[in-house]
């Protein structure tokens, strides 16, 4: 469980899906942002304009160190790569198998 305290100094980002994240658990006060979402149909990833979008709709906030995780290594690593793209360089990669 992450506290308030917390949850207003960090972003903690769970890169699963929508429906992993919904039905699969989570850790409360997590913010979902799905890495398959970022990705388009041609394989290339969003714009920033986009990623920016898809952030906000997860209720991000800019400038907190955000702590990523997911179900695999490769997946939440994503995420880091594609918040250092839009200049959140501060993301620090939570590497473990997310099953709760």
């Amino acid at each position: 469980m992450i506290t308030e305290s917390l949850e207003s100094k960090f972003n903690f980002l769970d890169t699963r899906t929508r429906i992993e994240f919904q039905q699969n658990g989570r850790l409360t006060g997590s913010k979902n942002f799905p890495i398959t979402e970022i990705i388009q149909q041609n394989g290339m990833i969003m714009s920033v304009d986009d990623i920016n979008i898809a952030l906000s709709r997860s209720n991000y906030t800019r400038g907190q160190t955000s702590f990523v995780m997911g179900t695999t290594g490769p997946e939440s690593s994503f995420g880091v790569l594609v918040l250092a793209m839009i200049g959140e360089t501060t993301a620090r990669l939570y590497n473990v198998r997310l099953i709760l």
